[in-house]
């Protein structure tokens, strides 16, 4: 009888184990896949915008993207610091999400909250001083604390029609995603 619970609680041990690694692990192994494939499909450095083109069934690159949304996204790396996110307020809806390696989504913004035409986003990794960011930047206007140095931001802007590419890549010229030294 005692071996059988000695070997239940082994058992149950592992079970437990074996859950945590899972929670705890899965969603950055699964962001590692996502933001590889992202980087090829985008065809975008760490620290730079890919955007995508029309979404159609032969070019999704992520499950059930939608058609009506035209894509821009940054992997960022703040192993060597800051990264500056410059976006347009959009003609139409836009929004900004930053999500960390865990698929967390730590900052988000919509046009709505933009206060003037372009927003910057300064990205900082745990653990800076957010009262650091005037020595970076002067231009400044949110702040963003990433739980882990690495990312992604999602850029979404509303497609009401076909005719709205040219304006659209338009906007995407102003956008920036760059690594900020300190002055």
């Amino acid at each position: 009888m005692i071996r059988v619970v000695f070997w239940l609680a082994g058992v149950a041990l592992v079970a437990f184990g074996t859950v945590q690694i899972a929670a705890h692990k899965m969603p950055t192994i699964i962001m590692a896949g996502a933001m590889k494939k992202l980087e090829e499909g985008y065809g975008a450095d760490v620290n730079e915008f890919g955007h995508s083109g029309p979404i159609t069934a032969d070019n999704q690159r992520v499950v059930r993207p939608s058609p009506d949304l035209a894509y821009s996204i940054c992997l960022y790396d703040l192993t060597d610091g800051a990264v500056a996110v410059t976006v347009p307020k959009a003609a139409n809806y836009l929004s900004v999400a930053l999500y960390d390696m865990g698929t967390n989504n730590f900052f988000h913004l919509n046009d709505d909250e933009m206060e003037s035409d372009l927003t910057r986003v300064i990205i900082l990794p745990a653990g800076e001083n957010a009262g650091s960011v005037t020595q970076l930047s002067s231009q400044a206007e949110k702040v963003a604390i990433s739980p882990t140095n690495e990312g992604l931001v999602l850029v979404r802007r509303v497609l009401m029609d076909e005719q709205d590419w040219p304006m659209i890549e338009e906007e995407r010229k102003l956008m920036t995603c760059e690594a900020v030294k300190p002055n």
